[in-house]
């Protein structure tokens, strides 16, 4: 009981400090809202100097809405502008990449027939290689039968 009644005083203790915040910001909010009553009333006196500031923003009001209806405009054709602007770099952006792939390929294709003529002249070579070979086997033949016809004519 006595750790409950500790922990109601401890909440009556926390209530009486947030009454007295509160009366505190009621006191400050009577005193803005008496000083925004004062200040209104004093603007109500001074009614005619405040129609006259009235009808001067009024003619501003209307030369800056004119402006924004020029300034629109103006930004609509920028707009446009932006639009094909970016519609054009958007071409040449696809241009591009055709033009890149176009060349990718032929760099593939290059690489490609580099190889072809690498194939090629290993190939060449060896047959060169085996044309010498049979040439000298050619060669070699045909001495040894003009030797045999030599020697079958001798011995004759």
């Amino acid at each position: 009981l006595k750790a409950a009644l500790d922990q109601v005083q401890a909440d009556l203790q926390y209530a009486r400090e947030e009454r007295c915040g509160r009366e505190q910001v009621e006191k400050e909010l009577r005193k803005e809202l008496d000083s925004y009553v004062n200040q209104y009333l004093d603007e109500e006196s001074s009614g005619e100097q405040q129609s006259l500031a009235l009808q001067i923003s009024h003619v501003e009001v209307e030369q800056l809405r004119k402006e924004v209806l020029a300034l629109a405009g103006s930004v609509r054709a920028r707009s446009t502008t932006i639009s094909n602007l970016e519609a054009h770099r958007q071409r040449l952006a696809s241009d591009g990449a055709q033009k890149r792939s176009r060349w990718r390929a032929a760099l593939e294709s290059v690489r490609v027939k580099g190889f072809t003529v690498q194939d090629l002249q290993k190939k060449c070579g060896e047959t060169n290689r085996q044309l010498k070979d049979f040439s000298q086997l050619y060669t070699l033949v045909k001495n040894q039968r003009n030797t045999f016809v030599y020697h079958v004519k001798v011995s004759v």
